[in-house]
């Protein structure tokens, strides 16, 4: 992305708007999803990679969290796929088909541990919301 952004093509494409705007448009959902989610988190956030349960950590229902599990890692998502449109790189293409399965298994792992935290009351959240657009998937 640096390279794109400085202005080295990489698989261009030439968008029209319709792509130009949809891209826009997904890159600030992306944000939006991505600051609500930290946000509602609090003190309850920890890096994706720590993979731990922290001291009074509190299952986190509340914001967007009322709708998905993961708005921090869709937001991610949809911010660098829209980015990869409104650039006009078919590094879009690969977004998806890398990006995807990536997050899949990242929260897949995170929603294991979370289970094994919390038992019932995150299977329960589980089954009232989606993993990462809302009414989606």
């Amino acid at each position: 992305l640096f390279f794109q952004v400085i202005g080295i093509e990489i698989l261009p494409f030439t968008p029209q708007t319709g792509i130009l705007l949809f891209g826009f448009f997904l890159v600030v959902v992306g944000f939006l999803f991505s600051m609500l989610g930290r946000h509602s988190l609090g003190t309850n956030w920890a890096h994706a990679l720590e993979y731990q349960i922290k001291k009074k950590q509190e299952l986190v229902t509340r914001g967007i969290y009322r709708f998905i599990r993961h708005p921090i890692y869709s937001g991610f998502f949809l911010s660098i796929l829209g980015l990869e449109l409104v650039l006009g790189s078919y590094l879009s293409i690969v977004v998806l088909l890398i990006g995807i399965p990536v997050l899949n298994r990242q929260a897949g792992m995170e929603e294991k541990l979370l289970e094994e935290h919390f038992g019932k009351k995150y299977g329960a959240y589980k089954e009232r919301t989606t993993r990462f657009i809302p009414l989606l998937w």
